[in-house]
């Protein structure tokens, strides 16, 4: 549940960039909108290790996992940063 709120706030947060209509206020919000993005991946990195260590050790199967959540985290980025450069026409 956690996640879903802080997964539609940080939506909000882009959505948002490509309301405003000055630039360098533009810039500073998507600045802002990927550090919160990379703060929620740290926290989601931080959970898969907690949860990898319980049993005592990180075995292939919670490697993958932990690939699988950077690759989203750095697709979500990217995503979201070309949809930022290309809505520069305001």
């Amino acid at each position: 549940m956690q996640d879903k709120i802080l997964y539609g706030l940080n939506g909000i947060e882009y959505i948002s960039i490509l309301t405003q209509a000055n630039e360098l206020f533009q810039l500073i919000q998507l600045i802002l909108t990927i550090a919160t993005t990379l703060f929620i991946l740290i926290i989601k990195i931080i959970s898969w290790y907690n949860k990898a260590k319980k049993d005592g050790k990180i075995d292939n199967e919670e490697l993958e996992e932990l690939s699988s959540i950077i690759e989203d985290g750095k697709e979500k980025i990217n995503n979201d940063t070309q949809k930022g450069r290309n809505d520069k026409s305001n």
